[in-house]
C-alpha cells in the first residue's frame, strides 16, 4: 500500500516520483496493497477525479466511468454489458458496480488483468471491495484460474483502533502491506507532517433552550413536529391535515410525517452542536428553498408534497414577522455553541498571509451552515471565502426534498474545483474529501467533531501538508459529547482524558508504521549517522585516459554523471537527473549497495548500473554506482577523452579575420585569362607545339520572339565546357531579353591552310574597335576570345569610312533598331544612332543636348539629329531587380549610367524636340552594319560567362574534386557562382538541394554509426560535420576559395584587368613569362599562398560546398553526392543512405516493448515489419527508464531530416523553377512546428464512442456504429508518456484550441490566400506534437526503406497537398513580423510582451473602457487594441488592394469567447479538473512600439508568438491603408 496516495501536487496531474515508481514496480513483482482495466474508488467524487486523470493521460483509448447516476440494475443482459464496454480500455467505478457485474456473470475475474483499489483500507468486513476479493478473486485463484494483479493504495491501512486490521486487510487482498524503503527520502521530501494543536472548549452550564422570541423558526418546527407526529394541538395544522387527508393515502401522510421528523432531528442536532443561530438559519433556509423551488417548478412534485409544502408555508408564517436571518439578528456569542466559538477563534487567530484550509464536520447540513456563518461573521468574513462539500451522489431513488435536507450544492465538484483553483480559501466538508480527493496543499485543517478512528486522523492530517501547516483538533471536555448523549458540563479531569485520547491515536499510528515498515524504521533510515567514507580503500581504481591524462575518481562520478545526463536530451517535460536506489542488507556489516537509473534517452543497456561492492555507507554505495555507470558511458564512446560530455563544435579562431568572425582570409581568385592570353601568344609565335589547334564554338543570339540576331563563331585556344543557354539584356533599360546559345567545341587546326584558322580571320578586333575604340586603346589582351562571322570581311577600315550623307539613311524604316544600316560618328569617332537630318541649325530651345560651339554655328549649317550610343551594354541580368548586397557595393566599382541621356518631362515624353544634334560637316558614317557594332559591344559581357565555365573546368582538374564523375560541368559553374556576381545562374537552388542532401546523409550516418549515442549528442556530432564553420574550413583546405565567383562583372573593372594583364605581359621576358605561366597553372595546387587583403564570408564558402553537393546530386543522384561529401569531409566515414537504413533496421529489436495500439498502423497507412520501430516512434522520453525499448528522440532526429529531404526535393522539381526565396519560405513554413503539430492532430482514426459519463444504459445491443457517435483519435493521442503534470495539461489545452480553431485554420489553409500564422501560433503547440509526426516519418522510412512510403504518409497528413496548393495558388506565406520589417524599411519596431491571466485581461479592458470614451479607445492609427475574447475590436475596415482579400478571415474565431464556451456542464467540469479554470489561463499581452510610440496593443493571446504576430498584422493593415507612416 502506498503511504502517500494523497500527497499530490496542486493540480490533478502529478509527476511520477521515484518512490511511486518503486511502488509500481513492486506491484508488478507481487500483489501489493496505478489503472488499466478496473479502477475502484470508494466515492463518486474520487471516481470522477481518477477517471479524468486517467483519460487525460491516455487520450488514445476510451474509458468508462460508471458511478453517480448510472443505474446498473437496468443493465440486465450480457448484450447490454458487452455494448457498454465495447471499445473500452479501462473502467473507473465504485466497488458496487464491479460486485454486481461479477455476481451476475457479466464480467469475469479472468478478464481483468489489473485491479486497482483506491483507498484500499475500506475493503474490510462486508465492504463490496472485500466481497469482490472473498467471493470471486479467492475462489478463482484456488481453482487455478487466471486472476488480476492487485494494487491497493492507502495512507492508513488501519481504520479502527486495532492493529490486527492490517493483517486482516493483507489476508483479504492477498497482498503485502509495504511502504517505500529505497526512496524514503524522496517520499519524505514530498510529505510534510503538520503541527497538531488541541483545542478543548468548555461547555455551558445549562443546555440550550429554544424559545419563540430568539428562535421563531426552530421553535415553530418543534411545534410542527409535535403536532404532526404526536398530536399536539395546533389548529392551523389540524385544518391542513384534514384538508389533505381526503386526497392522500395513509402512506403518503406517513411519508410527510417522517420527513418532518427527519427535518426536526437535523435541526435539533444543529441546535445542540452549533447553537441557536445555526438552527434558526438552517430551518429558514430549508423552508424558503422548498417553497421557492415549488413556486418556480424546478423539480417534479410527488403527490404528497403539496401537503408538506402547505405545512412548511404555515411554518413560514409563524416566523414571517421576523427579519431575515443575518448576523445581526441576535448577539452571536450567545447564539453560537462553544464549539463554533472555538472554531471562529481559531480562524480569526490564524496568522498565515494566504490562509487555505479545510474544516471537517460530521453531519452534512452542518457544512453548509458553517460555511455561511464563516462568510458573514464579523471576525472571519473579510479573510475567508468559504464553500462546502458534502458529496455528489445523484439521488435518483429518493425525492428531491429528501436530498434537500443536506443543503448539498447542485454539483459538489464545483466548490471543490473553486477551492482547488483558489477561488475559495476555505472548504467546510464532511469525510467525503478525506480520502484520495486532490486538493491544494492547505496550511491548516480543523476537525470540529471529534475524530473517531485512526484512518480519519491520518487522512485529515495529510490534508495539511503545506509548509508550517497546522492540524487543529476541537475536542469536548465531555467524553459523551461525541455521541450527543452526555451533558454539556466538563472538568479538568475530562480535559486531561481528551488529551490522553489523542495521544492514543499517535501511539497506535507509530505501532502501525512499525508493522508495515518491517524492513527498516523511518527514523533509523533517515537519522542514522553515516559511517566514514571508505572510497579510498583501493577497491575502486580511478578511470584514466592515457591520451589526455584525464582522471576520474568515484568521489567525482556522481557530479559528472548528473552533468552528463543533463546533456543527453533537449526534450521538454523530461526528468534528466539520475535516480539512485539504495539497497540494504542488515545481516552484513557492509550493508549498502546502490543502483542507478539514467534517462530514457540512453540505450537500454546503458540506462542502469549497480555498485560493484557493498559499503558501510549509503553515500559510498551511490558513488560506486555512479562510477560504474560513468565508466560504462566512457566504454560505450559517449564521453570524450577528457571524460566529459561532447560539446558544440567551435572552429579555431585563428582562421577568422580579427574582429570579424564571419569572414576568413582567402587566396587570390583563379582567372583563366592569363593562361588563354599566353596560349594565343604561343600560337602567334609558333611555339604552341607540333600540331597547334584552336576550338571553335558556334554562338547564336536571338530575340524574345526567337528571331535570330547574330550567328557567329567563338574561337579559343582551349575548349569551353557545355554552357547552358542564358539571357542577355542589350541595356539596363531593356525589358525583353535576348537568348544566347553556345555550342560544344570543335577542334580546328591553327594555320593559314584550307580548313585552318589563323588570327588574321578574327573579327573581334574590328568589332570591339567599333564599339569601344573611342573610349580606350585596345590590345590583344582585350580580346581573349576571337570572333568570326563566316563569309564576312570586317576590319577597322570599315569604321568612319565615309563622310556623312543623309541619303544613305533615306530608305531606313527602323532608325533606332538593331537593323540600322550604320552608325553616325563625330570627330572623335563617338558612335551615335541616326535619327534625322536638318538642313539648318535648330533653335536652342528644341535641343536637349548641344555640342560645343553650337551657339556660334551659322544658322544655315546642316545638322544631323542623333541619339547617344549606350555606354553599358550586354547586361547578364534584369537591372530592374536589385542584386543581393548591391547597396553595399562601392560606387567607384560601378560603371557610368548606361541609361539614355534624354531628359523626359513628367509625363515620360520628351520635353524638347531633338535629343542631340551634330554638324553634318564633321560627321562620318561606318561602312559596317550597326548590328555588328552591337555584337562587339556585348562581346566583353560574354567573358564572365565563359570565365566561370573555365574556372569550373580548372576546379575539376586541379583539386581533389577531379575524382567526381560529373558529366555536366555547367552545374559546377552554377555551384561556384554567388548571387552577388549577377551571372545568368547562381548557386542558390543547388545549395538549397545540397543542404538537404547533406543534412539527411549526415543525420542517418550519425545515427547508424553511433547506435548508443543519444539524440542530444547526435545533434552535436552532426553539427561537427555540417556546421558552416566546418564546411568553410573544408572549402579552404581543398582550395575552393580560389574558384568562387563573388564579384559582379563590370566593364570598367574588366578594362582595368585587361590593361594590367597587357602591362604584365609586355614587361616580362619570354623565360619569365613562361615561368609565370607555369606558376599560374600550378597555383591551383598551392592553396597555402594567401592574399592577406582578400576576405570571404564563411557562409559563402559553406554554401558553395553545399551547392557542389547539390550539383553532384542533380548530375548523378545520391552516390556522386555522397562521394562529394566524402572529398570535402574525409575525416568522417560516409555510408550510403541505403546502407545506413539497413544498419538502423537491423539494430531495431525484433520484438517490441509492447504491442502497437489498435488502429495506429491503419492510421499511418503502413504495416510495420518491425513493430519496435513504431513503438519507439510514439514513446516520449518521460517514460520511466527501467522500461524496455527506446524513446522517440533518435528516430525523430532521423525523421526530421527525411521530412526535410522530401519537401526540398518536391520543391526542387516544381516547373517552372521557384525562386530561392520562395523555396526557402515554403520549406520553413511546411516544417514549422505549429503546422506539423496541427496536421498531427488532424490525422485521425475513429471508433464507436461511448459517453464519458453515461446517464442511461446503452440499448443498442447490436453494436451498430451508426447509432452512436465516433471516438476520434489523432496521432498525438497515441504518444506514450509518464504521468507528467504539465505535459498532460498542455496536451489538453492544445486539443481544446485545435477543436476551437479547426474550421478556421482548415478554411485558411485550403481556401485562403494567406498562411494562417496567427491561428496556428495561437494553438500553443508543444514540440512533442510535431516530434511524434517526425518520429513516425523516421520509423516508416527505416522500416520500409522507401521514400515513396514517406511521401504517401505526407500526402495523407496533408503536407504535400498543401505544398502544391501554396505553389500553384501563390499563397502569401510571409510571417507578419517579417513582412512588417520589410515594408517599413528602417523604422524602429519593438515588441513588448507581458503575461497575465484571462481574468486580469478582462479587468484591464474594463478599466480602460471605463476611463476612456469610445473615441479614445481608437489609437492614433485608427486601430483599436483588441483582446482574444473581443471580436468587436477588430478595427480597420479599410484595406489596401495590396493585401489579400481574406486578410482578416476568421480572426473572429481567434478572438472568440472563452475556451469552454458551448461546453456542457460535465465537459466544463472535466476541463476545470484537468486544466484549470478558464479565467486562470495565462496569456500574453503585446504592445508594438513604432518609432518609439506605442501604436498597437493586443490584450490577451494564448502564446507569445500569437501576440506578436497579431500586433504585427494590425500594423500591416494600418500600413497598407495609409494610417501608419514611417516619419523618421
Amino acid at each position: 500500500m502506498e503511504a502517500d496516495s494523497d500527497a499530490a501536487d496542486d493540480a490533478l496531474l502529478a509527476d511520477s516520483r521515484s518512490y511511486q515508481l518503486e511502488m509500481f514496480q513492486e506491484s508488478l513483482r507481487r500483489n501489493v496493497i496505478v489503472a488499466i482495466i478496473w479502477f475502484l474508488a470508494p466515492s463518486v467524487f474520487l471516481c470522477y477525479q481518477q477517471f479524468y486523470a486517467i483519460s487525460s493521460q491516455i487520450p488514445s483509448v476510451q474509458g468508462r466511468l460508471i458511478a453517480g447516476d448510472t443505474d446498473i440494475r437496468t443493465w440486465s443482459t450480457q448484450a447490454v454489458w458487452d455494448n457498454a464496454l465495447r471499445n473500452i480500455r479501462f473502467v473507473v467505478a465504485t466497488h458496487d458496480v464491479l460486485l454486481e457485474a461479477l455476481k451476475h456473470g457479466f464480467v469475469r475475474m479472468h478478464s481483468i488483468p489489473l485491479l486497482v483499489f483506491d483507498e484500499v483500507h475500506s475493503c474490510v468486513r462486508n465492504h463490496p471491495g472485500s466481497l469482490i476479493m472473498r467471493n470471486f478473486y479467492t475462489p478463482a485463484m484456488e481453482q487455478g484460474e487466471p486472476v488480476p494483479s492487485i494494487l491497493g493504495l492507502t495512507a492508513s491501512p488501519v481504520q479502527g483502533k486495532k492493529l490486527e486490521g492490517i493483517e486482516n486487510l493483507e489476508r483479504t487482498m492477498h497482498a503485502t502491506c509495504i511502504t517505500p524503503t529505497r526512496h524514503r527520502q524522496d517520499l519524505v521530501a514530498h510529505t510534510r507532517c503538520p503541527t497538531t494543536l488541541r483545542h478543548i472548549y468548555s461547555d455551558q452550564d445549562e443546555s440550550p433552550q429554544a424559545d419563540s422570541e430568539t428562535t421563531p423558526y426552530f421553535s415553530s418546527l418543534c411545534m410542527l413536529h409535535m403536532a404532526v407526529n404526536f398530536g399536539q394541538i395546533w389548529p392551523e395544522v389540524e385544518l391542513i391535515t384534514e384538508t389533505y387527508a381526503r386526497m392522500l393515502e395513509p402512506g403518503d401522510i406517513e411519508w410527510t410525517q417522517n420527513f418532518i421528523k427527519r427535518f426536526f432531528v437535523k435541526a435539533s442536532s444543529m441546535f445542540l452542536h452549533l447553537g441557536s443561530w445555526a438552527a434558526e438559519y438552517y430551518v429558514h433556509k430549508i423552508i424558503r428553498r422548498c417553497i421557492d423551488d415549488a413556486v418556480s417548478a424546478r423539480h417534479p412534485l410527488r403527490k404528497d408534497e403539496p401537503y408538506l409544502l402547505a405545512l412548511l408555508r404555515q411554518l413560514s408564517l409563524r416566523g414571517s414577522g421576523r427579519p431575515s436571518i443575518g448576523e445581526d439578528d441576535v448577539p452571536l456569542n450567545r447564539a453560537l455553541s462553544p464549539r463554533v466559538l472555538k472554531l471562529i477563534e481559531i480562524l480569526s487567530n490564524h496568522q498565515t498571509e494566504r490562509p487555505t484550509g479545510i474544516v471537517f464536520v460530521k453531519e452534512q447540513p452542518m457544512a453548509a451552515v458553517l460555511a455561511h456563518l464563516i462568510s458573514v461573521h464579523p471576525l472571519t468574513k473579510t479573510r475567508f471565502t468559504a464553500g462546502h462539500v458534502v458529496g455528489m451522489a445523484k439521488n435518483n431513488q429518493i425525492s428531491y426534498l429528501d436530498g434537500l435536507l443536506t443543503l448539498a450544492p447542485k454539483d459538489g465538484r464545483v466548490p471543490l474545483l473553486d477551492f482547488r483553483h483558489r477561488k475559495l480559501n476555505l472548504l467546510v466538508a464532511t469525510s467525503v474529501i478525506e480520502e484520495g480527493i486532490d486538493i491544494p496543499d492547505c496550511n491548516f485543517v480543523i476537525c470540529v467533531d471529534e475524530v473517531t478512528n485512526l484512518k480519519s486522523f491520518i487522512q485529515r492530517r495529510g490534508r495539511a501538508r503545506d509548509k508550517n501547516s497546522e492540524l487543529h483538533l476541537v475536542m469536548s471536555a465531555s467524553p459523551g459529547e461525541a455521541t450527543g448523549t452526555g451533558n454539556l458540563k466538563g472538568s479538568a479531569t475530562q480535559t486531561a482524558n481528551a488529551k490522553k485520547q489523542l495521544g492514543e491515536w499517535e501511539v497506535l499510528e507509530a505501532e502501525m508504521k512499525k508493522w508495515y515498515e518491517s524492513e527498516h524504521r523511518e527514523n533509523e533510515l533517515l537519522g542514522r549517522q553515516e559511517a566514514a567514507s571508505a572510497l579510498d580503500d583501493g577497491r575502486l581504481q580511478p578511470l584514466l585516459v592515457k591520451a589526455t591524462g584525464a582522471r576520474l575518481t568515484a568521489r567525482d562520478a556522481k557530479q559528472h554523471l548528473s552533468h552528463f545526463c543533463a546533456t543527453v536530451s533537449s526534450t521538454a517535460y523530461v526528468e534528466s537527473r539520475p535516480i539512485f536506489t539504495v539497497h540494504e542488507n542488515d545481516s552484513m556489516e557492509e550493508r549498502y549497495r546502490a543502483s542507478v537509473q539514467l534517462p530514457m534517452s540512453l540505450p537500454q543497456q546503458l540506462r542502469g548500473a549497480e555498485s560493484a561492492f557493498a559499503w558501510q555507507s549509503s553515500s559510498d554505495a551511490i558513488a560506486d554506482a555512479a562510477f560504474v555507470a560513468y565508466k560504462a558511458l566512457y566504454d560505450a564512446g559517449l564521453l570524450t577523452d577528457n571524460l566529459l560530455a561532447p560539446k558544440a563544435y567551435q572552429e579555431p579562431v585563428s582562421r577568422f579575420v580579427e574582429g570579424r568572425s564571419g569572414l576568413v582570409n582567402t587566396h587570390e581568385s583563379y582567372r583563366p585569362w592569363p593562361i588563354i592570353t599566353r596560349a594565343w601568344e604561343a600560337l602567334l609565335n609558333n611555339t604552341a607545339g607540333p600540331e597547334p589547334s584552336v576550338f571553335r564554338h558556334a554562338i547564336r543570339i536571338s530575340d524574345d520572339q526567337g528571331h535570330e540576331l547574330f550567328d557567329a563563331q567563338l574561337i579559343l585556344p582551349c575548349p569551353l565546357p557545355e554552357i547552358k543557354p542564358f539571357e542577355l539584356f542589350w541595356t539596363a533599360h531593356t525589358e525583353r531579353p535576348w537568348t544566347v546559345q553556345i555550342s560544344a567545341a570543335q577542334r580546328q587546326p591553327y594555320g593559314h591552310g584550307p580548313g585552318q584558322y589563323h588570327d588574321d580571320q578574327d573579327h573581334a578586333v574590328a568589332l570591339m574597335q567599333a564599339a569601344f575604340g573611342h573610349r580606350w586603346p585596345l590590345t590583344d589582351t582585350h580580346r581573349p576570345v576571337r570572333v568570326v562571322f563566316p563569309g564576312e570581311h570586317l576590319s577597322r577600315e570599315h569604321i568612319a569610312t565615309h563622310p556623312f550623307n543623309h541619303r544613305v539613311f533615306s530608305q531606313m524604316t527602323r532608325p533606332l533598331s538593331v537593323d540600322s544600316a550604320c552608325l553616325v560618328r563625330d570627330a572623335d569617332n563617338v558612335p551615335y544612332y541616326y535619327e534625322g537630318y536638318l538642313n539648318y541649325k535648330p533653335p536652342l530651345s528644341t535641343v536637349r543636348k548641344i555640342y560645343e560651339g553650337f551657339i556660334e554655328a551659322p544658322e544655315h549649317t546642316a545638322h544631323v539629329v542623333v541619339r547617344s550610343w549606350p555606354k553599358i551594354t550586354g547586361m547578364l541580368y534584369n537591372a530592374a531587380k536589385p542584386a543581393p548586397g548591391e547597396a553595399a557595393k562601392d560606387d567607384k566599382d560601378k560603371d557610368e549610367d548606361d541609361g539614355p541621356d534624354d531628359h523626359l518631362d513628367s509625363h515620360g515624353s520628351s520635353a524638347k524636340l531633338y535629343p542631340r544634334v551634330l554638324p553634318a560637316a564633321i560627321c562620318r558614317i561606318d561602312d559596317l552594319p550597326a548590328s555588328y557594332v552591337q555584337f562587339g559591344a556585348i562581346l566583353p559581357s560574354l567573358t564572365p560567362v565563359l570565365e566561370v565555365a573555365l574556372v569550373a573546368v580548372e576546379l575539376l582538374s586541379s583539386t581533389r574534386l577531379c575524382q567526381l564523375p560529373i558529366r555536366d560541368v555547367s552545374l559546377v559553374a552554377t555551384a561556384i557562382s554567388a548571387a552577388a556576381a549577377r551571372l545568368p545562374t547562381n548557386y542558390e537552388h543547388l545549395e538549397f538541394r545540397g543542404d538537404s542532401i547533406l543534412k539527411v546523409l549526415s543525420t542517418v550516418n550519425c545515427a547508424a554509426q553511433n547506435p548508443n549515442v543519444p539524440e542530444g549528442h547526435l545533434s552535436l556530432y552532426k553539427d561537427r560535420l555540417v556546421a558552416n564553420s566546418r564546411l568553410s574550413r573544408a572549402a579552404l583546405e581543398i582550395g575552393l576559395d580560389r574558384f568562387i565567383v563573388t564579384k559582379q562583372w563590370a566593364l570598367k573593372r574588366w578594362k582595368r584587368y585587361c590593361d594590367k594583364l597587357s602591362e604584365d605581359m609586355s614587361s616580362s621576358a619570354k623565360n619569365e613569362a613562361k615561368e609565370n605561366s607555369n606558376a599560374v597553372q600550378s597555383s591551383a595546387s598551392a592553396p597555402e599562398k594567401k592574399h592577406s587583403s582578400l576576405e570571404m564570408s564563411t557562409k559563402t564558402l559553406a554554401d558553395v560546398v553545399e551547392a557542389l553537393i547539390g550539383a553532384c546530386y542533380v548530375d548523378g543522384g545520391m552516390a556522386p553526392a555522397l562521394q562529394c561529401i566524402g572529398l570535402f569531409l574525409p575525416d568522417a566515414k560516409w555510408l550510403s543512405l541505403g546502407t545506413c537504413r539497413e544498419m538502423l533496421f537491423e539494430a531495431a529489436p525484433d520484438k517490441p516493448a509492447c504491442e502497437p495500439p489498435p488502429g495506429l498502423e491503419e492510421l499511418i497507412g503502413h504495416t510495420f515489419t518491425k513493430k519496435s520501430l513504431l513503438i519507439e516512434a510514439i514513446t516520449h522520453a518521460s517514460l520511466p527508464s527501467n522500461l524496455e525499448g527506446a524513446c522517440m528522440e533518435r528516430i525523430e532526429f532521423i525523421g526530421d531530416a527525411i521530412l526535410d529531404h522530401v519537401i526540398v526535393q518536391t520543391l526542387a522539381s516544381v516547373q517552372p523553377p521557384l525562386s530561392h526565396q520562395r523555396m526557402h519560405l515554403l520549406r520553413t513554413t511546411l516544417a514549422n512546428y505549429a503546422f506539423l503539430a496541427f496536421t498531427t492532430m488532424m490525422l485521425t482514426i475513429s471508433e464507436p464512442a461511448v459517453p464519458m459519463v453515461p446517464t442511461d444504459p446503452l440499448t443498442d445491443v447490436n453494436g451498430s456504429e451508426g447509432t452512436v457517435p465516433l471516438f476520434t483519435k489523432s496521432l498525438s493521442t497515441f504518444m506514450r508518456h509518464s504521468a507528467l503534470r504539465e505535459l498532460g495539461i498542455r496536451q489538453q489545452l492544445f486539443a481544446e484550441r485545435c477543436s476551437l480553431k479547426k474550421e478556421a485554420i482548415m478554411e485558411q489553409l485550403w481556401t485562403g490566400k494567406k498562411y494562417p500564422w496567427k491561428l496556428l501560433l495561437g494553438l500553443g503547440a508543444d514540440k512533442f506534437h510535431s516530434d511524434i509526426l517526425e518520429a513516425v516519418i523516421g520509423a516508416v522510412w527505416v522500416d520500409s526503406g522507401s521514400m515513396s512510403k514517406v511521401e504517401a504518409l505526407l500526402e495523407k497528413v496533408g503536407i504535400l497537398p498543401y505544398l502544391r496548393r501554396a505553389v500553384e495558388e501563390d499563397v502569401h506565406l510571409l510571417h507578419p513580423k517579417e513582412e512588417l520589417g520589410k515594408v517599413t524599411g528602417d523604422a524602429k519596431i519593438r515588441y513588448e510582451v507581458s503575461t497575465l491571466t484571462r481574468a486580469e485581461a478582462l479587468k484591464l479592458d474594463a478599466s480602460r473602457a471605463a476611463q476612456s470614451s469610445p473615441e479614445d479607445v481608437v489609437n492614433d492609427y485608427g486601430k483599436r487594441a483588441r483582446t482574444d475574447d473581443d471580436p468587436a475590436m477588430e478595427g480597420g475596415p479599410t484595406k489596401s488592394s495590396k493585401r489579400d482579400e481574406d486578410d482578416n478571415a476568421k480572426v473572429s474565431l481567434q478572438c472568440s469567447g472563452l475556451p469552454d464556451a458551448g461546453l456542457d456542464h460535465e465537459a466544463k467540469i472535466r476541463r476545470r479538473t484537468i486544466v484549470g479554470d478558464v479565467m486562470d489561463d495565462v496569456g500574453y499581452r503585446c504592445r508594438l512600439f513604432f518609432n518609439g510610440k506605442c501604436a498597437f496593443e493586443v490584450s490577451f493571446c494564448n502564446t507569445r508568438e500569437e501576440a506578436e504576430a497579431t500586433v504585427a498584422d494590425m500594423a500591416l493593415d494600418a500600413w497598407w491603408a495609409g494610417r501608419l507612416v514611417n516619419e523618421k
